[in-house]
């Protein structure tokens, strides 16, 4: 154990810090240390929030009602503030970062340049089968009608 996180475990000994806080600031501490390790978690994020995106939306392609794309547009960005609330709190302990913003916006444009082609074909398919009209049943022949 280095220096600093010594003084800080000692200081909430003596000052009977709730265990939940100094647990959490202590995570802080040490993930401060770096901005990187904050930035690639919120990387990570981004990265899924993108694909929860393309899943979300892909509902209101296949629907194809106006009514659909309002609700899904609502959720997401519900969720998407969510998400944000909950890096800025836990992983910079509730203070805005430039580069948690960046980390979230690099995450969603890494998943729509490697995973966002394949799904929205895989989405685009799906959407397809299910366009594809329902052939008539075919006609009975005079010969076949006389038969039964």
């Amino acid at each position: 154990m280095n220096g600093s996180k010594k003084v800080l475990v000692n200081f909430a000994r003596a000052s009977g810090v709730n265990t939940l806080h100094f647990t959490l600031y202590t995570l802080h501490f040490t993930l401060s240390m770096s901005q990187f390790i904050p930035f690639t978690i919120c990387i990570g994020l981004g990265f899924v929030v993108g694909i929860i995106y393309v899943l979300i939306t892909s509902v209101a392609t296949l629907t194809k009602k106006r009514f659909v794309y309002i609700f899904t547009d609502l959720i997401f960005f519900l969720f998407l503030a969510g998400v944000v609330v909950f890096s800025i709190y836990f992983v910079s302990l509730g203070q805005p970062r430039w580069y948690l913003f960046l980390g979230l916006a690099t995450g969603l444009v890494a998943q729509h340049v490697t995973l966002g082609g394949v799904l929205g074909r895989l989405v685009t398919k799906i959407s397809a089968r299910k366009k594809k009209p329902k052939q008539p049943p075919k006609k009975l022949s005079q010969q076949t009608q006389g038969e039964l």
